[in-house]
């Protein structure tokens, strides 16, 4: 025996069915526009923290020692692997010299570029 749905309760699952469709898409729209407008945010703080970013291929060592966790002596490090080996390529090349450890390196990782 076949079981037939009268057409008034068809029609409270169609609406039920509808809603729950656009209360899903309603909440992934919001995501996201949420995700789009944070990432423009990121954006807009990363172009900050370059242009006031000391570059570690020009700074000279009262600029490097004004960092933290770097002094003199580390400063000084800096410029003569700088002079030896060339310029950085990338931020994370600070970690070839010697006594950068890898704390100090997060400590000014966002204070420092490479151009």
């Amino acid at each position: 025996m076949k079981r037939q749905t009268s057409s008034p309760q068809m029609g409270k699952v169609f609406l039920y069915i509808s809603l729950c469709a656009a209360f899903v898409f309603s909440f992934s729209c919001a995501r996201q526009e949420r995700k789009l407008v944070q990432e423009k945010q990121e954006k807009e703080v990363s172009q900050q923290q370059t242009s006031s970013r000391i570059n570690i291929n020009t700074a000279t060592k009262d600029d490097l020692a004004k960092l933290p966790t770097i002094g003199d002596e580390m400063a000084e490090r800096i410029i003569e692997y700088r002079n030896r080996y060339g310029r950085f390529q990338r931020v994370e090349h600070l970690l070839l010299v010697r006594g950068m450890s890898d704390k100090k390196f997060r400590t000014i990782e966002s204070l420092i570029s490479v151009e």
